[in-house]
């Protein structure tokens, strides 16, 4: 198969250096995470009588490294090798196989002592995979799970946010809650759209009327906007500029719509991502559960198998804790995103405030457009457009929500892991250096301090629920 090669090469590099004993388990690392984040799982050829088989895991590179590392001076434990076998099944199989796989490998683990190091572990993603499964009863038992894990670490703020969201989700927005408009733009990204066009319909997003921008494209987008428009069954709008006016300004020209701003709320979406069922309304029961919010987003993860994050919420920090990028400049904002490239797990699945959230999929309040405006076409063509405009949120006391439940995938990468070329980094220090002169220091570290703030109250507040359930009679 096309993977055989790499695998080769992977091998190549790898093995030779299992028996150093300074550096063998750095190596057996590398080549474990390559098997976690390239080597797939392929559907067996069935006969038609029979019935559906479970996927075959394709995992000869990982055995390979296995067996070798067992064989080598670095003497790795059973214990150790199954945990990575199993690493590998919850990132690469389907929940149902992946979760059959965890539960064999666990057993084996616990056998004969009852007593697996990696015991809380296993726990964890045996939640996470029940969550996946989406089956009734599976929020409860995968809390089960996490409850005797929060008990050893009440003080982990992943987990208390993520079990609280297991036994205390938001209640489902009313049933008869006006939509809000969805609003795509695109430049050139033709089939890319087209697919996330028909994931919009696929998953569900209460008829709310669709707003379907051409930004000057040349490959007959605006042409798959009018096909998709005349097959599309409830309102679908297509805007057509002449020329591509950047990111900004397609936005503003949006929300500018009069149809669009009778709505209460618009939800922005990429040209380039992929909807689970029920992501709209993941997002509409914070609108509803939370007023006053500046916007609302979500978990963006790549798109392809491991669905590794890409982001969730993000902060900024303190001036001293941050990475300089430049020498003659006082900076003021060092955004960090606490989960980006790791692996998409359950510890991110919670709601709280933060001070911005990612643009490729999030809701804006139009009462917040009347409030503070809309977005600032100095970042034309992209680029910290929706950053800062969440940061006038923070500051105009419109919080702004991050709802890790709903997950979104994203075709690309986020726009800070584009600058492959000198052209492209330019433009995004450009961008990075009006970011910095937007805001005087003050107003920095006021909207950091207000986001941070109602991020350690919210977490505190739900401690101090999980406690008090845990300590109640009965």
């Amino acid at each position: 198969g096309p993977a055989t090669a790499p695998a080769q090469a992977v091998l190549d590099v790898v093995l030779p250096r299992l028996a150093d004993p300074a550096h063998g388990l750095f190596w057996l690392a590398r080549g474990v995470e390559w098997c976690v984040r390239h080597e797939n799982s392929v559907a067996p050829p069935t006969d038609e009588a029979a019935s559906p088989a479970l996927p075959v895991a394709d995992d000869t590179t990982l055995e390979t490294l296995l067996r070798a590392a067992l064989s080598t001076p670095l003497a790795l434990p059973e214990t150790v090798v199954r945990r990575l076998r199993a690493e590998w099944a919850l990132r690469r199989l389907d929940p149902a196989e992946a979760l059959r796989r965890l539960d064999e490998l666990a057993e084996q683990d616990a056998a004969p002592t009852g007593a697996s190091p990696f015991a809380p572990w296993y726990a964890l993603r045996r939640a996470e995979l029940l969550v996946q499964l989406d089956r009734p009863g599976h929020a409860s038992d995968a809390a089960a799970l996490l409850l005797p894990l929060w008990r050893e670490a009440p003080y982990h703020p992943n987990l208390t946010l993520a079990l609280h969201e297991l036994l205390h989700p938001l209640p489902a927005p009313p049933a008869d809650a006006a939509p809000p408009a969805i609003l795509l733009y695109s430049w050139n990204k033709r089939d890319l759209a087209a697919q996330t066009l028909r994931s919009l319909r696929a998953s569900g997003f209460r008829d709310a009327p669709v707003f379907a921008l051409d930004n000057g494209s040349l490959d007959g987008t605006e042409d798959m906007f009018r096909a998709m428009a005349a097959d599309w069954g409830s309102p679908f709008t297509v805007v057509r500029l002449p020329v591509n006016v950047g990111a900004p300004a397609a936005r503003n020209w949006l929300l500018s719509l009069p149809e669009v701003r009778q709505r209460d709320h618009a939800v922005f979406l990429d040209d380039d991502v992929l909807l689970d069922p029920d992501w709209l309304d993941g997002l509409l029961a914070v609108a509803h559960a939370r007023p006053g919010w500046g916007a609302i987003g979500c978990a963006v993860t790549d798109h392809t198998p491991p669905h590794a994050l890409q982001c969730a919420d993000f902060f900024a920090l303190p001036p001293d804790m941050g990475t300089r990028s430049f020498a003659d400049l006082d900076e003021h904002w060092h955004i960090h995103g606490n989960s980006a490239g790791s692996a998409d797990t359950l510890l991110t699945a919670y709601t709280r405030p933060c001070l911005s959230v990612s643009g490729c999929c999030h809701m804006v309040s139009m009462a917040s457009v009347q409030q503070v405006g809309a977005f600032d076409v100095r970042f034309t063509p992209s680029q910290f457009d929706d950053l800062e405009r969440d940061i006038r949120c923070t500051l105009a006391g419109l919080p702004v929500w991050y709802t890790g439940t709903v997950r979104v995938r994203h075709m690309q990468h986020s726009s800070l892991r584009q600058a492959t070329s000198r052209a492209r980094s330019a433009h995004i220090f450009g961008n990075r250096i009006k970011l910095e002169h937007l805001h005087p220091a003050n107003m920095a570290r006021q909207a950091r301090e207000a986001s941070a703030a109602l991020a350690r109250q919210d977490l505190l507040r739900k401690a101090t629920a999980l406690a008090s359930a845990l300590s109640a009679p009965g």
